[in-house]
């Protein structure tokens, strides 16, 4: 297929989303098997916590590229973002648009100096956990996954795993449709 050298911008960051939606789908597929064996669903064997959240890790990190991507800062970066939206014919992405997703991993250290006052004597603090149980009051998890609600908390705040992939799928469908509708566009895309 022939691309007019003139749309090669828009390919290019095209070609990137595909990239990142692949890392997504790899983390997604990795993030189910370890809801279903900590959830005794299967019998696959329970995937140990670091294996999680290095998945969850992986997940968010591909989602704040595609957001940077399709909802960056800056006038340029919201026009290109639009462009390549309506390009992709995709619909409303309330997770990914929103930057708490791309900040729960970009801005730890901010979000561990608000945590600090609760650093008392006698408080347990765990880096990881696999529960779908709050911690106790004197217990401070840093990073804990649900498997039954399918969420990352980060302390008080969490990220929708299920429907951030659900986003990522309409991104990959988006993605597939503006590689096929891009070769014999008479006007430049971006």
């Amino acid at each position: 297929m022939t691309i007019p050298f003139k749309n090669v911008d828009a390919i290019l960051f095209l070609a990137e989303l595909n990239l990142q939606c692949d890392f997504a789908e790899r983390a997604a597929t990795r993030l189910q098997l370890a809801r279903a064996g900590w959830l005794k669903e299967t019998d696959s064997i329970r995937m140990p916590p670091i294996e999680i959240f290095e998945a969850c890790h992986q997940l968010l990190l591909a989602s704040g590229v595609i957001s940077k991507i399709l909802f960056g800062a800056g006038v340029r970066a919201q026009n290109r973002g639009k462009l390549l939206r309506e390009l992709m014919l995709l619909p409303e992405l309330p997770l990914l648009a929103e930057r708490s997703v791309r900040n729960s991993y970009e801005h730890v250290d901010e979000r561990l100096d608000k945590m600090t006052h609760k650093f008392l004597p006698g408080v347990k603090i765990s880096p990881l956990s696999v529960s779908d149980n709050k911690p106790e009051p004197n217990e401070i998890i840093l990073k804990r996954f649900s498997p039954k609600d399918m969420r990352i908390y980060f302390s008080e705040q969490f990220v929708d795993l299920m429907g951030l992939i659900s986003e990522i799928d309409s991104v990959r469908r988006g993605v597939n449709f503006g590689m096929a509708n891009m070769n014999g566009r008479p006007e430049k895309v971006l």
